[in-house]
């Protein structure tokens, strides 16, 4: 078996050999806060929802499982996935109420070359939206 192909297994393995390497596994947040003073080794948990919303909740099982949190970071214009459909609101709502923070994947750069408007206006009401 190939150490590095992708399964869930394999990646919650990933999870507990980083936790069993003396790490503390943390959210955005947690690493803005605390910047300069760790004691231990940490890693940031940043998660990017490209392509499957869906698969979010097997991550959620498996933090809960290993206890860690992680920040997931939403794409509000891709045509992959829809967060605002009746699942994928869902599957957010279980992320922030198990403890999990929800970022911003911005693509305002493309917004704003597609839609002809101003990159700040994309990103200000993009942020309205989420929030």
């Amino acid at each position: 078996m190939n150490k590095y192909s992708f399964t869930w297994d394999n990646l919650k393995n990933e999870y507990k050999s980083i936790i069993e390497s003396g790490y503390d596994i943390i959210t955005c947040e947690e690493f803005v806060k605390k910047k300069g003073t760790f004691i231990k080794k940490v890693l940031v948990n940043r998660i990017d929802i490209d392509f499957s919303i869906k698969k979010v909740n097997t991550l959620l099982d498996i933090f809960d499982q290993l206890k860690i949190k992680g920040t997931f970071f939403v794409r509000l214009h891709a045509s992959e996935y829809n967060p605002f459909s009746f699942e994928g609101y869902r599957i957010l709502k279980r992320l922030i109420n198990s403890g999990h923070e929800l970022g911003y994947h911005s693509e305002i750069v493309d917004q704003s070359i597609i839609w002809d408007e101003d990159a700040k206006e994309c990103l200000l009401r993009d942020l309205k939206v989420l929030n």
